[in-house]
């Protein structure tokens, strides 16, 4: 924790908590983009305000899927297809 230290690192999971709080009470107002761009069923993402992480998740009838955290700037459709996971969600 050298470069953030661990207020940034506090900050950091304070916000990735309200945004799994907010994806599990509003499930549907995540953006589907990137299923649609890269047809993967009913993948959706959360941005992590105020840092610049997309939350990538699913649903079904009983609960929320988290995928993945990814940095914004990444290749999103190669570090969605990567082996070993399928509709973006991990086996």
């Amino acid at each position: 924790m050298d470069e953030g230290g661990e207020a940034l690192a506090e900050r950091f999971v304070v916000a990735l908590n309200a945004a799994y709080a907010h994806v599990a009470r509003h499930p549907a107002t995540g953006s589907s983009r990137w299923a649609d761009a890269l047809g993967l069923g009913n993948l959706r993402h959360w941005s992590l305000k105020p840092f610049p992480y997309l939350v990538f998740y699913t649903e079904d009838t009983e609960r929320i899927h988290i995928v993945r955290v990814l940095h914004g700037a990444r290749d999103i459709p190669a570090s969605l297809a990567e082996p070993g996971t399928e509709d973006g969600r991990e086996q």
